[in-house]
Order: structure tokens, then sequence, then C-alpha cells
């Protein structure tokens, strides 16, 4: 999804975004970093004005897919993610972006910081929600 925004702004298709004047954490999930593609959901949202994103630089959140969920490995899963979780709070204690919806649920988790997907904020630099 983000891949397909990026073309269009490339193109000069995507319509401009409303500013949005805060500064967010986002984690790019294992899984993208190693498709090699970059982060275009990171490129997009540096195209709303007023938002300053700062990438988490975390290797991994620790959820491994069902890997964090597990009883045996939760506290591994937890003490992979605290340098990420502590970023995350140290960065906006009200919102941070993750692609992934096992990643987003740990970083919820783990670091009590509401955590939606790259879009949400997309969806409000167009005016189709509050």
């Amino acid at each position: 999804m983000m891949e397909f925004l990026l073309e269009l702004h490339d193109a000069g298709e995507l319509p401009g975004f409303a500013p949005i004047e805060m500064t967010v954490p986002y984690h790019a999930p294992c899984q993208l970093k190693s498709q090699g593609m970059g982060m275009p959901a990171l490129d997009v949202l540096r195209l709303i004005p007023g938002l300053e994103v700062i990438e988490s630089g975390a290797t991994c959140c620790g959820i491994a897919g069902t890997y964090g969920l597990k009883k045996e490995k939760f506290e591994i899963a937890q003490a992979v993610g605290k340098p990420l979780f502590d970023m995350v709070r140290e960065t906006n204690q009200d919102l941070a972006l993750c692609d992934t919806e096992t990643c987003r649920w740990q970083i919820q988790k783990g670091s009590g910081v509401r955590t939606e997907h790259p879009i949400w904020l997309i969806h409000q630099a167009y005016g189709l929600s509050a």
C-alpha cells in the first residue's frame, strides 16, 4: 500500500497533504527490512507538512511472528523489544506507527503507546478522520 502511494508521488499523481504538527516514532518491521525495498511508509509520511517522523533504528520489536506470544518466550520477546519500547515512549507517548499488525501489538503492549498503521496518519492528513 505505501509502495503504491510512493509510486503515485513519484509520478506526480499523489494529492498534497494537510499539515500535521507532530513528532511520531516509526518502526519498520523486520520482514519489510529483509525485502530490501527501503521504507516506503517513512518516505510517504515525510511528505506530510509539519510531521517529523523518527525511525526507531531498532532491529526487532521481539514478537517474531507469534514467538513473543508464547508463554515460555514472552520475557525474551519483551527484553528484545525494550530498546524500541523506550524509544517510542521517549518520542511520543500518544502515538507510534508500524506497518505490521503483530509488531503493533508488541509495541503497544510493551510501551503502553497506541500504535497504528502509517495509513492511519495519511487518512488524517487527507482530512478523512479526526
